[in-house]
C-alpha cells in the first residue's frame, strides 16, 4: 500500500473526430478508494454533445449510466483544481479494478480528453 494520502490518476484518450473511443484503464493497485472524477480537454468545443456512451464503471460497479454527458465533469481553467472533481457519494474500490467505458465524440473535432481520479486510502471522504 501507498504512503502517500492521495494521487490524482490519469488516462487520456486521443479523439480523432467523431466516433466511438473504448476505454478500460487499470486503477492503481497500491490505493484503496476512488472518491472523485473530473474530465479535462485540450478543446472544450469537442465535449458539446459528446457522451460516455456505454456505463462508466469502476470495478464492475456502475457509476453512471450509458449517455452521461462529458462536458458534466468538465471545469475550465478559472476553477481551482481541488474544485474541479465531482466527490461521488460513496468511494469505489480501486486498488488495481478497471475503469470501463466508452467515450463516443459527436463534434468531429481532433482533440485530447483527459480522465482524472482522485485515490486515496483513506476511509472517510473529505471534500476541500
Amino acid at each position: 500500500m501507498s504512503t502517500r494520502t492521495f494521487r490524482h490518476q490519469k488516462f487520456t484518450i486521443p479523439v480523432a473526430g467523431a466516433g466511438n473511443y473504448p476505454l478500460q484503464e487499470v486503477i492503481d493497485q497500491t490505493f484503496k478508494n476512488v472518491i472523485a472524477i473530473a474530465v479535462q480537454a485540450t478543446n472544450p468545443a469537442g465535449l458539446v454533445g459528446s457522451t460516455f456512451s456505454q456505463p462508466l464503471s469502476i470495478g464492475g460497479e456502475i457509476v453512471f449510466d450509458g449517455g452521461y454527458e462529458a462536458k458534466m465533469l468538465y471545469a475550465g481553467q478559472e476553477v481551482a483544481p481541488k474544485e474541479k472533481f465531482m466527490f461521488f457519494d460513496k468511494p469505489y474500490k480501486a486498488e488495481g479494478n478497471q475503469l470501463v467505458s466508452q467515450y463516443t465524440d459527436t463534434s468531429g473535432l481532433t482533440y485530447g480528453v483527459t480522465i482524472y481520479l482522485w485515490l486515496t486510502n483513506d476511509l472517510i471522504i473529505k471534500q476541500a
